[in-house]
């Protein structure tokens, strides 16, 4: 997950494609002319909205269901005429992997290494003896019990 985090920052075309996202957000929220309070807030994206791109079809596209989507990747292969979807996989090689991780089961395992952790801090809180010098009172009990 940390190699797909850093991946995904230093990104260039996914840099670029957010850019594009701003800017066609700004505009489809603020238009051309935001000026005074609306200015400020052309800023930024959610990144909970970007899946709505490709739900958000056009009036009139050059062909049925075209969405903001398309135009987000017609105006990046406008600004990067060589682009080659190859360049975005060898950017993103982490990124496949990364995507099959459930977070609600690494949080899940997260939980359960916590109880983990508090189960054995408190049994050795109360009884520390029984782990002092490595244990060495349990394996002197183990080979006179043998």
């Amino acid at each position: 997950l940390q190699r797909a985090c850093g991946e995904l920052q230093r990104s260039g075309v996914l840099r670029d494609v957010l850019a594009i996202v701003v800017v066609l957000f700004n505009f489809v929220n603020y238009g051309t002319e935001a000026q005074g309070p609306e200015a400020a807030r052309c800023c930024g994206v959610d990144v909970q909205s970007l899946p709505r791109l490709g739900e958000t079809k056009a009036y009139r596209g050059e062909f049925p269901s075209y969405n903001m989507l398309h135009f987000v990747l017609q105006q990046l292969v406008q600004q990067r005429p060589g682009l080659k979807a190859q360049q975005l996989r060898e950017e993103l090689t982490a990124l496949p992997l990364a995507a099959r991780v459930s977070l609600d089961r690494s949080l899940q395992d997260l939980q359960e290494l916590q109880v983990d952790h508090a189960f054995v801090k408190k049994e050795l809180g109360e009884h520390p003896e029984a782990y002092e010098d490595g244990g060495a009172q349990a394996k002197e009990e183990n080979s006179t019990q043998a």
